[in-house]
């Protein structure tokens, strides 16, 4: 498995009509949130060791969306590399 990070890319950043960045400090954000899957797909908070839910203490208010093109463009490459590596196909 691989992680992929893109330099000033907020959430949103594949969506080129967002042309100016957006801030709503009303809009939930689990970006502090440490998760982990449990058999059956539950989806555990690592802080507490109890499901998580919209409401648990690490989420926070304040998000931001906006395009990133140089961020768009190598996620689009990272992904079409990464799925021809997985699946053994020819480019």
């Amino acid at each position: 498995m691989k992680l992929f990070e893109y330099p000033n890319a907020y959430h949103a950043f594949d969506v080129h009509f967002i042309t100016t960045p957006i801030r709503n400090a009303q809009w939930q954000t689990g970006r502090r949130c440490e998760l982990d899957e449990r058999p059956g797909g539950q989806i555990v908070n690592r802080q507490t060791g109890q499901l998580f839910t919209l409401d648990d203490p690490c989420m926070e208010r304040g998000a931001t969306v906006a395009y990133n093109a140089p961020a768009h463009t190598a996620a689009i490459k990272d992904v079409k590399e990464f799925l021809t590596s997985a699946f053994k196909l020819n480019p």
